[in-house]
C-alpha cells in the first residue's frame, strides 16, 4: 500500500468507513462485524471494550491458556542465562543459530567463552 493509500484508509477509518473491496486479504463476515462495531462514531453507540473483548471474532482468535506450548525449566535457566549476557554475546550467538550446525556452535560458543578472560562479554 502506497502512502497515498494509506492516507486514504487513514481519512476512511476516522469517517467510519471502510471500503472491504479495496483490501487485499479476504475478511471474514465476523471480522468485518467486529471492525465496524468499532468503527461507530458515536460513542454512545460504540461496542465497548468489554463487548469487543466477548465478540466472537476475537474470542475465536484467543488461546486457551493451557493451549499453549509448555517450556521445560531448563529452557527458562537457559533463556535467563542468555538475557544475562551482553548484547555482543546475544548477536554472536544469533548469528551462529542460523548459519552453525549444533557442532560447529558448541565450538565457537567454546572459544568465545576462553578468549572472554574478565567475563565481560566484551
Amino acid at each position: 500500500v502506497t502512502s497515498m493509500g494509506h492516507e486514504r484508509l487513514r481519512k476512511d477509518i476516522s469517517r467510519a468507513k471502510v471500503q472491504w473491496d479495496r483490501l487485499q486479504a479476504s475478511i471474514s463476515p465476523e471480522a468485518r462485524d467486529f471492525v465496524q462495531k468499532l468503527l461507530v462514531l458515536d460513542p454512545s453507540q460504540r461496542m465497548d471494550a468489554a463487548s469487543a473483548l466477548e465478540h466472537p471474532w476475537l474470542a475465536s482468535k484467543v488461546r486457551e491458556p493451557h493451549a499453549g506450548p509448555h517450556l521445560g525449566g531448563d529452557v527458562l535457566v537457559a533463556l535467563k542465562q542468555y538475557m544475562k549476557q551482553s548484547k555482543l554475546q546475544r548477536l554472536l550467538l544469533h548469528l551462529l543459530a542460523q548459519e552453525l550446525g549444533p557442532e560447529e556452535a558448541k565450538e565457537m560458543r567454546e572459544l568465545c567463552l576462553r578468549i572472554d578472560s574478565d567475563k565481560r562479554g566484551t
